[in-house]
């Protein structure tokens, strides 16, 4: 037992050794908005997504607003940044536009600087299936090498494992997901396996300045 106590220690500390904030979003880059072009694949499709991410340096916030492969948004993720973490203040899913869907954060931990984990954050919202709960559980995995933009970089790797309960219908679906942020771009992949074994995969195609944003657009 003590053997496997030693074994065990150092991982630990060096888990808490890694400078997580710095795989994040960096508030003072996004002062001007990038928008981030995402390819999703699976075994049978290729789609395209994309994130406009801007920050305001003064309050700490950082929004991002998600678009699909035809440019009609469908989300709207607000963050704060603390002493402590990113933290939800806002989370909106925009079906159409008559059809918003307002959540109400519970836990609001999306991403801390000196914790590896578990933590979450959790939100309820209205769905045409009734009340939807909403839960994500971050766990820091290690490090690893990916190759993104034609690059080969250092990648922290964290698991998500999502919750959707549905009340009204006493339903609860699950997957989970492994994401991969590096150092002065933040979040750039992710493998996700659902419930039937299923998988698909997000990762960074390009980033644009919001004048190549506007032009793709027209």
């Amino acid at each position: 037992m003590k053997n496997l106590i030693l074994f065990l220690i150092p991982g630990y500390i060096f888990s808490y050794q890694i400078d997580y904030k710095s795989y994040y979003y960096n508030l003072k880059d996004f002062q001007e908005p990038k928008i981030y072009e995402y390819k999703r694949s699976n075994k049978n499709s290729l789609d395209t997504e994309y994130w406009k991410i801007i920050s305001d340096t003064i309050n700490k916030e950082l929004i991002t607003e998600t678009f699909n492969s035809g440019f009609k948004q469908i989300e709207y993720f607000k963050e704060k940044f603390d002493e402590s973490g990113a933290k939800m203040l806002e989370f909106l899913l925009l079906e159409d536009s008559s059809s918003t869907k307002v959540s109400k954060p519970i836990e609001q931990n999306v991403y801390l600087w000196n914790n590896p984990g578990p933590y979450k954050y959790s939100t309820k919202y209205d769905s045409r299936y009734g009340e939807v709960y909403f839960e994500k559980t971050r766990t820091y995995q290690g490090l690893e090498k990916i190759k993104i933009l034609d690059k080969t970089y250092n990648a922290i790797k964290l698991k998500g494992e999502y919750v959707f309960k549905i009340k009204d219908q006493n339903q609860t679906f699950t997957y989970y997901q492994y994401s991969y942020y590096i150092k002065d771009i933040g979040f750039v992949k992710y493998k996700r396996v659902f419930e039937d074994h299923s998988e698909t995969e997000l990762y960074l195609y390009h980033i644009h300045t919001e004048e190549e944003w506007n032009n793709l657009k027209n």
